[in-house]
């Protein structure tokens, strides 16, 4: 770690056991229930919303519902450490876990639609404080050499609830309800919550002093409303709202990251990086289905395999253990290649488009999805332990919520970058194939600048970054 230790003693070897060893295992545990539990509700509500609006007349506010969780979070994310640091972390889970289950009250027991927005944001606020949470724990007390493995379980943990999630709700909501489809899940997040609270004393007390603007929360969230509602309309001034509200989403996003990382120029690669890769991915996979029933001509089933085969390859390639320190051997190039198979990916599905041919671009497209997910899979793990690399236990709490509001920002910005230029360019008259094919090289070039800041990012520093 900062003192030097970390280069005087060997690196643990990163099997299950040291992972999961003494109190720290037990709060990781903790940890990985609520994530599968939150994996598990998300996926019910994007299943059974279409249900929920027809039934409670809301098809108007059908858009904004949809986004309302992901927005607060991104606002709570912006404002920075101080909510924990003020809080602290037992208190910080209990009030989380209150506005959680508030949230899904009003989702479950909604007699209008307006009463599931309302329930989203305040699901999304406490998604927010968890997030940085779960960041803070994970940077203060795993050694580097141990992070990539811990975060390559969380991204596992995504697998069942991606491949059986959508079914089991459907079959749910048709059983019983779509009310319940919603409302079960929220007994796995509380669930996983309490035991976090319970081992949340050993995480250490933060004492950062970083903070950050609540302006620039309002700005990021009120950029993405802009760039979102502009995508939605037509002409040359829909253009310019929509490429003003994205690029000050963008901007804003990489303010927050350089005042969280204190401006130490290899921390600001890593966020920076961490952040382009979950762009480039969520970009890619927002229009993945459109690209091959849109592009294609292919059937609504084909769509889904090629992102359920990235999202495999996400999970699966994030349990391959990563041995040593970032930096050193051959762990260094492990990141870098992952993100430039994540282009190469990109590229294999604008040519799969370009082909016109459901019967060869559909298995060219699902071959590349794979490829995506294979190449998120080796460089995630790394890019997000990267993150806290020769960082003091005590010190993290800024970075965490940095890194946390990166990877659910980026979900956003994604899908607006390609599904929200889709929209203004098919709108004016564009070919959809060609504009889905040019979106995907456009991730591709994303994709070099991205390898080259995570290049930078693993190279160890001559001296300690704080």
């Amino acid at each position: 770690m900062s003192d030097g230790s970390a280069a005087e003693s060997p690196a643990p070897a990163p099997t299950l056991r040291a992972v999961f060893a003494g109190p720290r295992g037990r709060l990781l545990i903790a940890l990985l229930i609520g994530e599968f539990g939150g994996a598990v509700q998300g996926i019910a509500y994007s299943t059974v919303l279409p249900l929920a609006a027809c039934d409670l007349h809301g098809s108007a506010l059908y858009g904004a519902t949809l986004a309302a969780a992901t927005l607060s979070s991104i606002f709570m994310l912006a404002l920075g450490p101080a909510p924990l640091e003020r809080l602290g972390f037992s208190a910080a889970i209990g009030i989380a876990t209150v506005l959680f289950a508030i949230g899904a009250a009003l989702s479950a027991l909604a007699p209008d639609m307006v009463w599931i927005l309302i329930g989203n944001v305040i699901r999304g606020l406490s998604m927010g404080i968890i997030a940085g949470l779960g960041y803070a724990a994970l940077g203060s007390l795993y050694e580097d050499a141990l992070r990539p493995r811990v975060f390559g379980l969380f991204a596992f943990m995504w697998l069942v609830p991606s491949l059986v999630g959508p079914l089991v709700n459907a079959g749910i909501a048709s059983a019983v309800g779509w009310r319940w489809a919603m409302v079960w899940p929220a007994v796995l997040v509380i669930g996983g919550r309490v035991l976090m609270w319970r081992s949340a004393a050993i995480i250490p007390r933060q004492r950062s002093g970083a903070r950050v603007s609540p302006l620039i929360g309002f700005g990021v969230v009120g950029a993405l409303v802009l760039a979102s509602w502009t995508s939605s309309e037509q002409g040359p001034w829909a253009w310019l709202g929509y490429l003003v509200g994205l690029c000050a989403a963008v901007g804003l996003s990489l303010l927050l990251i350089v005042r969280a990382s204190g401006g130490a120029r290899r921390r600001v690669f890593a966020l920076t990086a961490f952040f382009g890769s979950c762009v480039v991915y969520f970009a890619a996979e927002s229009v993945m289905p459109l690209a091959v029933v849109g592009g294609l001509g292919g059937s609504v089933l084909a769509g889904g395999l090629v992102v359920g085969a990235a999202g495999v390859g996400w999970s699966l390639l994030g349990l391959v253990p990563v041995r040593g320190v970032p930096g050193q051997g051959r762990l260094f190039g492990r990141a870098p290649m992952g993100v430039m198979l994540v282009g190469l990916g990109m590229i294999a599905l604008a040519l799969a488009v370009l082909s016109r041919s459901a019967t060869i671009g559909v298995p060219v497209a699902v071959a590349a999805g794979a490829v995506i997910g294979v190449g998120m899979g080796m460089a995630y793990t790394v890019q997000s332990a990267a993150n806290f690399n020769d960082l003091e236990p005590t010190r993290v709490s800024a970075v965490a919520t940095a890194a946390a509001f990166a990877e659910t920002g980026s979900i956003t910005v994604g899908s607006l970058l390609t599904g929200g230029s889709y929209s203004l360019a098919t709108s004016a008259g564009a070919h959809a194939a060609s504009t889905l094919a040019t979106g995907f090289l456009v991730l591709a070039a994303l994709a070099v600048v991205v390898t080259a800041l995570t290049t930078a990012a693993l190279r160890r520093p001559d001296r300690v970054v704080p």
